[in-house]
């Protein structure tokens, strides 16, 4: 039996790697999905975590890269699929995907998760036999991850102090309070996007999101209204409606 813990490199998965040590779970290596998107504060993070423990680490990609599936896969609209959506997270999908490939050579497995014993009942509807949940077995929420993180040392070089997730930090699903950081506090990263953004029509978010399609918003009309709620701040301007 192969014991092979799913890692991220965020707050979650670094806590449970940290606590499954202190409570003797067995592991035998550490999997991480590299879809070069990652924040390099996270990617960091995965190599002290693996120099750190001293666990074996796997970094998996997809057979084709994430650039590939946004702007060159032939879709019937034409090139690339564009932007995930909430309801079309081709993101999500590639990844399990990659993952679950990588898994099927090592059976028998248990697969260890990250979920926190406050996500637990939102997200294990039905869990799987081969899966373990350890935060949920020692009841660690979200808040107390963070803080186990710091206290051994991972702090991210201050990340979670503007973004409430380390997902990729170009993701058009994360709140509009994360991408107002991204821009504020990481105007290389927000450069990159806008050149990203550049080569889809797609638009960037779309407002209402989810199953029912509302209007498309894109990069320059979100760094319009982040310039003019700075301004706000400062008592100059007048908010434009998104």
């Amino acid at each position: 039996m192969k014991h092979i813990v799913s890692f991220s490199g965020g707050k979650d998965s670094t806590a449970m790697v940290l606590k499954m040590i202190e409570h003797n779970y067995a592991i035998d290596e550490l999997v991480y999905f590299d879809c070069g998107w990652e924040w390099p504060q996270v990617q960091q993070t995965v190599q002290d975590v693996a120099a750190y423990t001293g666990l074996p680490l796997t970094v998996v990609r997809p057979e084709q890269s994430f650039e590939w599936w946004m702007y060159e896969k032939p879709c019937a609209i034409g090139l690339g699929k564009g932007w995930p959506r909430f309801n079309l997270r081709w993101c999500t999908g590639l990844k399990q995907d990659t993952i679950r490939k990588y898994l099927k050579d090592k059976k028998p497995y248990l697969n260890y998760i990250g979920i926190t014993a406050d996500e637990a009942s939102w997200r294990l509807n039905k869990p799987k036999s081969n899966y373990r949940y350890p935060l949920v077995e020692l009841g660690i929420t979200e808040k107390e991850c963070l803080q186990i993180c710091y206290k051994h040392g991972f702090t991210w070089n201050g990340l979670y102090n503007y973004m409430d997730s380390t997902s990729c930090w170009c993701c058009p699903l994360q709140p509009l309070r994360s991408l107002k950081n991204l821009y504020i506090n990481f105007p290389d990263l927000w450069k990159k996007l806008t050149q990203m953004a550049a080569r889809t029509p797609t638009p960037f978010k779309i407002k209402g999101g989810g199953k029912i399609a509302g209007r498309g918003i894109f990069i320059p009309e979100l760094e319009a209204r982040f310039k003019a709620e700075i301004e706000k701040e400062k008592g100059q301007t007048k908010l434009p409606a998104l």
